[in-house]
């Protein structure tokens, strides 16, 4: 496996990050359709997380 800790998600509050792992990267990808309102409230969370 390339990544096991995938995530699929419609809003911030589904994101699910275990704080005992260490992560090294995160990678973000949204759909055409996706609101660009939801696209930067998880890109602020991550960044403010990591």
């Amino acid at each position: 496996e390339q990544c096991p800790n995938t995530q699929l998600i419609q809003t911030v509050k589904d994101l699910d990050f275990n704080k005992d792992e260490a992560v090294q990267n995160v990678g973000i990808t949204a759909g055409a359709s996706t609101p660009k309102e939801i696209i930067e409230e998880v890109l602020t969370y991550v960044r403010n997380e990591f």
